[in-house]
């Protein structure tokens, strides 16, 4: 998706301007022009999404000025610095103050323009792409939590290449099943019965089986979620065991 909606050219000299807008428009880009600092300001204020290409020189105010004014007002647009030869301080200087890039105002700007143009809009779409799946990662990691926690018994999510713990609910920390941490039940190196779900859970078929951690036993089934999750839940079983397994293998025969 792209997140600009409109490109400000901030550029005192009209007729400077007028081309600037120009070359962009035949790119495809939608554009307004301003002519001072205190347009640019206003025109950025009263717009959506904006991308300000902003000279450095302005009659009213600088650029950093501009920036800073506009910061103060919590309106953090991203912008492209135009600025004169020789004055390649000044641009390493507002790229600290967050400009995404920068033109030298030399012979060949123009053809330049709507190439750092591009080149910033993608940047801040992939950024925007980034948010969003961290976003929708926070969620279902949320609504799993939420799931787990309305379980009367242990139930837990785990990457069992790497041991990660996903999520738990209250009865799995209380087996020492943390979530956000590797699983710390392993012993002698080898992954506990936990995280080292039997092969067939490779297959992605759901499986059961009874074993014994944290001093205690238990009937877990395993089901896979997707290649780099499983679900458990397990039932402890340790003051019935035996009598549990008599009774599940009597309805195996």
């Amino acid at each position: 998706m792209n997140n600009v909606s409109n490109i400000i050219v901030t550029e005192d000299d009209a007729s400077l301007n007028h081309l600037m807008q120009k070359i962009l428009q035949r790119e495809g880009f939608q554009t307004e022009g301003a002519l001072s600092g205190s347009d640019a300001i206003d025109r950025v204020s009263g717009s959506e999404n904006p991308l300000l290409v902003l000279d450095y020189g302005l009659p009213d105010m600088t650029g950093r000025e501009v920036i800073q004014t506009l910061s103060q007002r919590k309106h953090n647009v991203p912008f492209v610095l135009v600025t004169g030869k020789g004055n390649e301080h000044i641009a390493v200087d507002m790229m600290k103050r967050g400009a995404m890039d920068y033109i030298i105002k030399d012979d060949g700007f123009i053809e330049q323009l709507p190439v750092k143009v591009r080149s910033v809009i993608d940047a801040l779409d992939w950024e925007k792409d980034i948010e969003e799946a961290e976003e929708a990662l926070q969620k279902k990691s949320y609504f799993n939590q939420v799931m787990l926690d309305t379980m009367p018994y242990v139930a837990i999510m785990l990457n069992p290449v790497t041991s990660d713990i996903i999520a738990s609910n209250a009865a799995a920390e209380k087996a020492g099943l943390v979530s956000g941490v590797k699983c710390s039940l392993s012993h002698g190196g080898n992954a506990c019965s936990w995280c080292n779900p039997p092969t067939v859970l490779e297959k992605g078929e759901e499986c059961e089986s009874v074993f014994e951690a944290s001093g205690k036993a238990w009937d877990a089934k395993w089901i896979a979620i997707d290649q780099n999750m499983y679900m458990v839940f397990a039932s402890d079983i340790t003051d019935h065991k035996e009598m549990y397994l008599k009774v599940k293998q009597s309805k195996k025969n």
